[in-house]
């Protein structure tokens, strides 16, 4: 479980950081600050460690390399950016995103990653998990697979409708 993410020249947030408690937490805001980018985030830092302790079991541990290529096409599929510079915080000049996710008494899974707004498809892994998180501890996310990458579909806010 996820206990807490930092958020550095993301999307709508310039430096923020985000602690999690144990069972519901609520996240509310006006339209357009980022609840959905913060919950996306969550779901693909959690997605992404389980896939990699999957894929570390069956095929043993994956390469640094191999572990942000996967990190940057997790989020490119989450959300479907032109570029991953694009989910960079806009301003003059180019920029860093850093973003830092932290597993509840987990040190050892925690990892931090970054792209600027130069990044295609390219994320750094600044700091790895030594370990994976296990299929057990993400599981109850699973329910939202279908909704954020598997579908084809998507909510149109500007024309009223579901596109296909």
């Amino acid at each position: 479980m996820i206990s807490g993410l930092s958020l550095r020249n993301f999307t709508v947030f310039a430096d923020e950081i985000f602690n999690f408690c144990d069972g519901i937490n609520v996240v509310i805001g006006s339209n357009g600050t980022g609840k959905s980018h913060l919950l996306k985030m969550a779901y693909g830092a959690a997605r992404w460690s389980r896939e990699m302790a999957l894929r570390e079991k069956g095929q043993g541990r994956p390469d640094r390399a191999t572990l942000q290529k996967e990190l940057g096409g997790k989020l490119q599929r989450l959300y479907r950016p032109e570029s991953l510079g694009r989910l960079s915080r806009r301003g003059v000049g180019v920029r860093r995103t850093e973003v830092g996710v932290q597993f509840v008494g987990k040190d050892d899974r925690d990892f931090e990653f970054s792209f600027s707004t130069k990044s295609t498809t390219d994320v750094g892994l600044d700091e790895t998990p030594t370990k994976f998180s296990a299929a057990e501890e993400v599981e109850p996310i699973t329910a939202l697979d279908a909704e954020l990458e598997q579908s084809q579909r998507y909510l149109d806010t500007q024309n009223g409708g579901v596109q296909a």
